[in-house]
């Protein structure tokens, strides 16, 4: 069988390869000792070979390594010092070159797996290395997410602060809607009453707008509402010039006017956030008396029942004080 086919049957084991080594010299020692005592020769050179020849039976015993020093001894001793053994015939140099080969290949073998370790060993550091990195850069990057998640924690509690906030906001909004609108649906009527108003005085009698001109402004609708309600004093002008026109028998003259004072009231008193103002409740056959009536009538005489109401008359809150008596017509007992 060819000497590679037989070596790269081999496994590399150390107590395998002490053992072919072990079985291979003891067949060549045997040849070799047989040799030297049929020759009766035994110099210093012979006994150091047979000393080699004798430490073979320990190599079953020795911690095996391809330069081990005792088996490159051996081999040596045995191929140098009697190499004339050897030449003998072509079987012995068979054994001769079988054994070296054998033992080239081992050291071959040696040298590979010790270089195939060394490079395992380089291979194992690195990988180790780019482990250490890879588990520094997981490190980094969980301590990352970690702050990550702080900050998206952070931020969801805020969000959530927000959304409640956004929502009392919404809520309010939804109120101060309903407000707006229905303060615009009221101020769109006030509006509309405020310029009827003006619209109606800019057409009575110029007799009773010469009587309003000094106090009120009647050119625009404006500065008209603002010094209609200015104060108690004006509100006093506007009640005589409509108790003017219901004495001279004007009846829609004063009527209109009635309604522009009593718009203008109820004015003044919202802007002073209270009710300053009180205009009189009188109704016919309400029993007369002259601290709150004035008869439209001076002839008739100072009793009775109230006939018709031309114009309530108004008092003044804040000092309980009447400004103006109530213009009425009586039916006499």
């Amino acid at each position: 069988m060819d000497n590679d086919v037989i070596c790269g049957e081999i496994k590399i084991d150390k107590s395998i390869l002490r053992q072919i080594i072990k079985d291979e010299l003891y067949k060549l020692t045997s040849d070799i000792d047989n040799n030297i005592l049929n020759s009766n020769v035994v110099d210093n050179e012979d006994k150091s070979t047979i000393k080699c020849i004798n430490y073979s039976s320990n190599i079953e015993n020795k911690n095996f390594d391809s330069d081990d020093d005792s088996i490159q001894c051996l081999i040596n001793n045995l191929v140098n010092k009697h190499s004339q053994f050897f030449d003998k015939g072509d079987e012995n140099m068979s054994i001769k070159e079988f054994i070296v080969k054998i033992v080239d290949k081992l050291v071959k073998l040696t040298d590979n797996y010790r270089f195939e370790i060394k490079n395992r060993k380089q291979e194992n550091e690195d990988l180790i290395n780019k482990i250490d990195n890879c588990d520094s850069h997981i490190e980094y990057l969980q301590k990352e997410l970690n702050d990550e998640k702080t900050n998206l924690s952070v931020l969801v509690d805020k969000n959530n602060k927000l959304e409640k906030k956004c929502a009392g906001l919404n809520y309010d909004k939804s109120k101060l809607t309903d407000q707006v609108e229905k303060l615009e649906i009221e101020l769109n009527n006030t509006c509309k009453e405020v310029k009827q108003i003006f619209n109606s005085i800019q057409k009575i009698d110029s007799k009773y707008i010469d009587e309003l001109k000094p106090y009120i402004r009647l050119n625009k609708l404006e500065p008209f509402i603002v010094s209609s309600a200015i104060n108690i004093d004006a509100l006093d002008k506007i009640w005589r010039v409509a108790k003017l026109a219901a004495k001279n028998n004007e009846p829609e003259t004063s009527e209109i006017i009635r309604k522009y004072f009593e718009y203008m009231v109820k004015l003044f008193n919202e802007a002073k956030n209270e009710k300053v103002v009180t205009i009189d409740e009188v109704n016919e056959g309400d029993f007369y008396n002259i601290h709150d009536f004035e008869c439209i009538d001076p002839d008739k005489s100072y009793g009775g029942v109230i006939n018709k109401v031309y114009l309530p008359g108004f008092i003044n809150n804040y000092n309980n004080k009447r400004i103006e008596k109530s213009l009425v017509d009586i039916k006499e007992n």
